[in-house]
């Protein structure tokens, strides 16, 4: 039977390493949801999710375009990277954790390569939400299991999420939120390159997403606190659509990005 796993933050909190090893289901806060398939009473059913637009791989798609299914398997791959560890559990609170320790865990959703905004089921089958994104049902597939054989469960997955949410966060990294989401509208807070290019910026309810993607992409990489560095690398999905340049910009040949790009220099 399908596991089912409705994203309301109202069940019993787990053990730390169970819940941040389900913890793709976070950076779903981050995604603006997109119809795909409608069930009764407006719900849509859909294999992923998109930002822009419609998904580009329907849901029986067997590889990606990119990808080379005829490549030969096997073989090693070095890498490096500055610091140094003691550890591969990114997710202990003694030591340091080798670079890359993280890349062990698999997230509910994958990206693509090929597409902007997009993911796919990965550890669920389908999921279900309505018109008004206020919640999400993902239902699991049969075969997932932690490390050590036991299957994830629903209560799993929220205990995830509600773990994510008690994370601290420190006062700068709070008023550098709050600061980029205040920069990023046209007014009395923002500097010539935002009143001169931007036609709206993000509501308050962005710092509310950087402020649960800070959290959760520091649990993911094994940290107990945000960092403004989180905070920075989400400023893209997070105001990507919560935002728009005006025509006269347009004009001028500048994006969106070109913008968050001006955003994120301000908070170093």
């Amino acid at each position: 039977m399908t596991q089912t796993t409705q994203v309301r933050i109202e069940t019993r909190q787990n053990q730390f390493t169970r819940a941040t090893s389900a913890l793709g289901l976070a950076a779903l806060c981050l995604v603006a949801l997109t119809q795909t398939a409608k069930a009764g009473d407006g719900i849509i059913v859909s294999h992923g999710i998109s930002t822009f637009g419609a998904l580009k791989y329907p849901a029986d798609f067997k590889n990606l375009d990119y990808v080379n299914v005829d490549a030969p398997k096997g073989g090693e791959i070095a890498m490096s990277a500055f610091g140094t560890f003691d550890s591969m559990n990114p997710y202990s609170v003694k030591g340091v954790s080798g670079a890359l320790a993280s890349g062990f865990y698999e997230n509910i959703l994958g990206g693509t390569a090929d597409e902007i905004g997009a993911a796919y089921c990965l550890m669920c089958t389908t999921m279900e939400y309505p018109e008004d994104r206020s919640w999400v049902i993902f239902n699991l597939r049969d075969d997932v299991k932690f490390s050590d054989g036991s299957p994830m469960t629903a209560e799993d997955v929220i205990a995830a999420q509600r773990l994510a949410r008690t994370l601290p966060v420190g006062e700068q990294v709070t008023e550098a939120i709050l600061r980029v989401v205040r920069a990023a509208r046209p007014g009395a807070d923002a500097d010539q390159m935002i009143n001169d290019n931007v036609a709206w910026g993000p509501s308050p309810r962005a710092s509310q997403a950087l402020m649960l993607g800070a959290r959760a992409r520091a649990l993911i990489d094994g940290r107990l606190s945000p960092s403004i560095d989180d905070v920075a690398a989400l400023l893209e999905p997070v105001f990507k659509h919560r935002m728009a340049i005006s025509f006269a910009a347009r004009a001028d040949g500048k994006s969106v990005g070109d913008v968050i790009n001006h955003l994120r220099s301000q908070l170093a």
